[in-house]
Formats: C-alpha cells, structure tokens, sequence
C-alpha cells in the first residue's frame, strides 16, 4: 500500500472525527494563554515567545516553557485571528500528522522484531495508527486547543525517532529533539526512546549514538534551572512524600489502562486522592498488574521482543508524570497521549495473533468495528468542550467542591449575559473559597451590568484588598469611578491597571475617556490610539476616538472665532 494513500485515509478519518469539535469555543486555559496573549498578534514578539513562559499573560504563573506551542499559535492567529475553528483546525491535522508517523515507526518496529514484511504488517500498523488517531481519550490533547503541546511534544519526539531510524545523518534527529523540548517538557523523555530504538531496532547500537542527546538535554536542563527558570504559583506544600505518591501513581497508571481500555466516563478532572497504604486493595492490585506487566516485558525480551518493545514504550513512556518528581496532578487523560502508541501497537498485534491470524479480512472488518466504535465516542467527547458552560457544568458533575470550576462557569454565563446566573456560581465559588479574590471582581462586574454600582465598587475593593495586582479588576473599578462622575478615583484605579500592564488596552482607553470629559482631547487621541494599537477591535475606543477628533476639530473653530 502506497504511502500516500495511507496518508489520505488517515487524514480522511481524522478529519470526520473530529469534525464536529471545529465550532467549539475557546475555554478554560485556551481564555488564559491564547485570546490575552500580545504576543501571537505580532511577529515582531518572536524572540520573547522563546524567552517566557506559557502563561506570561495570565494571573496564574507557571514554570512551563513551550515556546513552539505560543508560536504555533502565532501562525494561526495569522491566518485566523480570534476564530477557534482554524486553531481546531490546526491541531486537528497535527494529530493526524502523528497518525501517519506513528504508522510509519510502526512499519519499521513490526519489520524488525516480527521478522515478517509485505501487507500482513501494513494492515497492523494502519489499523494501529487509526485506533490511537480515533481514541477518545486523546479528545483532551487535541479538542481542546490549550492541549496542543502534548501535541507538538509528541509529534517531535515521533520525527526525532523516525529521523534516528532512517537517516544516516542525525542532525535532523537533534534538530526535533530540541523542537520537541521547546514543546513541552515532557519530551525529557525522548532522550530514552532513542536508546531503547537504538537497542531494539538497529543493527549496531552504540553509546557513541546518544552522546549528541546527552548534550543537548544537558544544555535545556541547564537553562531551564537558570535563564527559563520562571516563577510559579504552583506549590507543592500539599503534595505528599515519594511513598505516598508512588502508591498514588501506581491506581493511576492502572486507572489510565482501564480508560485506554475502555473510554466511557472520561474526564477533565481525574485527581484522585493520595493513597497512604500498600494494603488498600486497590493499590495493591495496582501494583500486581503493574508488575505482571512488567515481568511480561522482562520475559519477553527474547522470545517476543516486540512486545517488550510495546511494553517499554508504554513504561517510559508514563514515567515523567509517575511524579516522582512532584506534579500539579496525580491523574490525567492527556497523559496517555505518548504513552499509548506502545499499548495500542501492542493490543491491535495480540488481537490479529490471536483472533484473526488466519483471515486478515476479518481483522479488517474487527479493526473498522473498533475504529468506528471510538469515532462515534469521540464524536460525543468533542461536544464536551462545546464551550464554556458545557464544558464547565460536564466537569462540575465531577469536581461539585471546585470553587474555581464554579468561578469559571459564573464568568461564562455572565459573559453570555444570564446574570442571574453568574451571580450564584460565583457566590458559591466565594461560598467555597472566602478569599477567591477574582470571584469577588467578577460578581462586582455583574452587579455593575445590572445597574448596582454602589455594591460593585464594593466587591472589587474587597477584591484589591485580597489581591492587590488584579488588572482586569482595577480597569472594571476605573469605568465604575468613572460612570459616577469620581474622575479622580477613576484615574487612580486605570493608572494602577497601566502600572501593572501597560499594554492594557481597556484602561488605556479609559484613561482616555477621562481626559475626553475633563476637555484634553489631545491627550486623550493619544490613549485611544495606542489603546486601538494593542488591540485594533476595541469597538469602544474606536468610536471615542472619532469623537476625540470631531470635539477636538470644534474646540479649533471656537478658538478661531
């Protein structure tokens, strides 16, 4: 079978599947580190993607460092701006690129550890790709826009290793490896997958081989403890000890196989509590299977390589989120998104072994069955992220004691006008968290939208007084000040939004409006064009600025006359 039609069909089931999600919104960190972002507006900005974190333009700090993922971002606003089906889009074929890869080092594993060629391995690695393309767990990686790091991560680590495969030069293998590692940290990992195709799939492995890798991952993880060691608000104060948490990834590791498995009651949210004890029934089996697995693995090496290869593939796979270095999370979907190839490599192989060895047609027709059983679950999982409220009302269902999910929700349903609404979930995120000081911001705006002015300056100054570096709140209590006719509270509060981000357009125009009520219209075309700068489809500063200029030309002939 022709590579290029391999290509079609793999592109051509993707782009079903996922069909339905490119009307979706942008929600949750998609709302964090795309749609606030100064940076992918303008290509002038390229150096200081490479130079910041993921979540420069957000309240929430982080350490992530994945420049390729800001600037994949770039290039869709580019051709899309705002619009979230070209970002769907994007990440989308990304995917199915991963697809086609993923077929192509299937060919290759299969060629080598299976001893046999022709089209009983092409079927194998075909029907493997569209299994991993159309399964549903990886809905969080690739429906959800802010998930496309895995995306890029994976895509890189899967070039660097086709590139070691088949390429007699390896600088092209260095160059993903190090594009891989500007995707998201995870690929740290990639380092070890060249090792293990070097030593299952070539003819003569060689230490010499890695010394490049080495280098390499020495030089990121250098700059990463220095030059891109960015502060966080992530604290690990409540993270357990290295027993806790292994007894902790241990259900976790078994959790995720059951939801490869079988993909039913999948989730955003799938933290489970910290284990304490080796002798809770659950973590116990937990760790027989796992070590079932990986006695399977040992034994296999000789008699079966390629499932040993699978079952590495799998093991290494999981191991930079088994937080043995402590993480932000002890369970999650999308981090099977790596991690799955060798399961699923694996699975498709044991079912033809087993089951349909003697008649590939009926493979065929078990593997279309699959493919399309995962399909229509991924085509329910893609409306999940709809958009925000039914995105954040699905993932209450699981977290009901999450005051930021209620936040989230309370923010959504007042930016699509049911005050009533945002009303109670932000109270019950303030119910849930007292000192959630966006939740106070947020309720104060929605009072503001229903005519309360008096208590919404009182929300946001309880707000300020728990966080006194919220920009958004300060500009909100700047328009109040300025609704009332306090012009001199007004100032402050923009000034103070300016101070803390110069490049906010909404207090630049702001500012602008007072100077336009206290006469200064020169002043104030200034505010608003630089305001219009940062952001050309401020309606409202568009519209004062025409103003500024008419009551400026008046102010000109009055003088005259």
């Amino acid at each position: 079978m022709k590579r290029r039609i391999v290509f079609i069909i793999i592109l051509f089931v993707g782009l079903a599947v996922y069909a339905n999600s490119f009307h979706n919104e942008f929600i949750w960190d998609d709302l964090l580190i795309i749609t606030p972002s100064e940076f992918i507006r303008d290509w002038k900005y390229l150096p200081q993607v490479f130079m910041t974190d993921a979540h420069h333009f957000s309240r929430d700090e982080s350490n992530f460092y994945r420049p390729m993922q800001i600037f994949s971002y770039m290039i869709d606003y580019t051709f899309w701006k705002y619009q979230p089906f070209g970002y769907h889009l994007t990440s989308t074929l990304l995917h199915v690129v991963n697809a086609f890869l993923i077929y192509l080092i299937g060919l290759a594993v299969m060629d080598r550890l299976k001893k046999q060629k022709g089209r009983y391995i092409q079927w194998l690695a075909l029907a493997a790709a569209l299994v991993w393309l159309t399964h549903p767990v990886h809905a969080q990686n690739t429906t959800y826009i802010s998930g496309r790091a895995d995306v890029l991560a994976a895509g890189f680590m899967l070039l660097m290793i086709y590139s070691f495969l088949n390429f007699k030069r390896k600088v092209y293998s260095y160059v993903f490896f190090i594009l891989a590692l500007c995707s998201k940290e995870y690929a740290v990992i990639a380092f070890v997958f060249i090792i293990l195709c070097d030593r299952f799939l070539t003819d003569k492995p060689s230490w010499r081989k890695y010394i490049p890798y080495a280098l390499i991952l020495c030089v990121y993880i250098l700059a990463r403890l220095t030059i891109f060691n960015f502060p966080t608000v992530f604290t690990t104060e409540l993270i357990p000890g290295l027993y806790s948490r292994s007894l902790t990834s241990a259900r976790s590791v078994a959790q995720m196989l059951g939801v490869v498995a079988y993909p039913m009651n999948l989730s955003m949210t799938r933290n489970i509590p910290w284990e304490t004890s080796l002798f809770e029934p659950k973590v116990f089996a937990s760790f027989i299977f796992l070590l079932c697995m990986g006695a399977w693995a040992i034994q296999s090496r000789k008699t079966n390589p390629f499932v040993s290869f699978c079952l590495a593939w799998f093991f290494i796979g999981y191991l930079p989120v088994a937080n043995i270095i402590p993480m932000n999370a002890n369970a999650s979907e999308h981090w099977m998104y790596f991690p799955s190839i060798g399961l699923i490599l694996l699975v498709v192989n044991l079912i033809y072994e087993l089951i349909s060895r003697r008649n590939v047609k009926f493979f065929v027709c078990l593997m279309g069955l699959l493919v399309a059983f995962y399909g229509v679950r991924l085509y329910f999982r893609n409306q999940d992220f709809l958009n925000e409220i039914v995105f954040y009302e699905k993932t209450l269902k699981d977290k009901p004691n999450n005051a930021k999910l209620y936040y989230n929700l309370g923010t959504a349903y007042g930016q699509k006008g049911d005050y009533q609404k945002a009303a109670d979930y932000l109270i019950k995120a303030i119910q849930h968290d007292a000192k959630y000081a966006e939740a106070y911001g947020n309720l104060g705006l929605v009072y503001y939208r229903t005519g309360h002015a008096q208590k919404a300056i009182e929300l946001y100054e309880m707000a300020n007084t728990l966080e006194d570096d919220m920009i958004e709140n300060n500009s909100n209590l700047g328009m109040v000040y300025a609704d009332l006719g306090q012009l001199d509270k007004a100032m402050a509060a923009y000034q103070r939004a300016i101070t803390l981000n110069p490049n906010h357009s909404a207090a630049l125009n702001g500012v602008g409006t007072i100077h336009g009520k206290q006469g200064n219209y020169e002043i104030a075309e200034m505010f608003f064009e630089k305001a219009l700068a940062i952001d050309p489809n401020n309606l409202s500063a568009q519209s004062n600025l025409q103003r500024a200029r008419k009551l400026q030309e008046i102010k000109k002939i009055q003088n005259k006359l």
